[in-house]
């Protein structure tokens, strides 16, 4: 757990899957994450960069939100080159986090969205400028969710395949999509409820 800190370097992380949570960092900024296995959290951090880890969560029954990566109310972060896996949870969540780049990652997840962008009761700001590209998405639901506000994001070049539902959009706005490969999609290639002004 990191507090308040910079310029940080955190390698070579670990975990027991028995823990709640491998890594979190509250108000950490300009620091760096790699090769570490586990669950991660950001809140009210900016600036980082994870790459190059194994993010992994299994899910509980306790709660619904646990997610292999969350950045809570986190800005200008990077999450490039990780494999993740998400059991009964969600791969990455990005909730009232905004101007973040997600690339070159290979996500999986069962029971809940690969990528969840949204705000919540406690991160209320809109999620927007987020850039999502160059990931291989599979996932048993949905693989790309944007919800209660999400606009202003990109998502290109992304491989999206075997899910429930490639893309879906509940409250999302003025989303642009550009380029995504969207196969073996067993309900929705995309889908929309109360969204508009999205690009494709």
């Amino acid at each position: 757990f990191l507090t308040d800190c910079r310029n940080m370097t955190i390698r070579n992380v670990e975990a027991n899957l028995n823990l709640r949570m491998a890594i979190e960092l509250f108000g950490t900024s300009n620091s760096r994450i790699t090769n570490c296995k586990g669950n991660l959290v950001l809140r009210n951090s900016h600036s980082n960069a994870i790459v190059d880890n194994q993010l992994l969560d299994v899910g509980s029954t306790a709660t619904y939100d646990s997610a292999a990566i969350t950045l809570s109310g986190s800005y200008n972060n990077t999450l490039a080159d990780n494999s993740i896996v998400a059991a009964g949870s969600c791969g990455v969540s990005l909730a009232g986090s905004s101007y973040n780049r997600v690339h070159g990652n290979n996500i999986s997840s069962t029971g809940q969205a690969c990528i969840k962008i949204e705000s919540t009761s406690e991160y209320q700001s809109p999620p927007e400028f987020n850039y999502i590209y160059d990931n291989h998405i599979t996932c048993t639901d949905t693989g790309i969710s944007f919800r209660t506000g999400a606009k202003n994001n990109v998502i290109f070049k992304n491989a999206i395949a075997d899910c429930k539902n490639a893309i879906m959009l509940s409250s999302g706005y003025k989303n642009t999509f550009l380029g995504n490969n969207i196969s073996g999609s067993t309900q929705y290639a995309v889908y929309f409820s109360v969204s508009d002004n999205n690009n494709f």
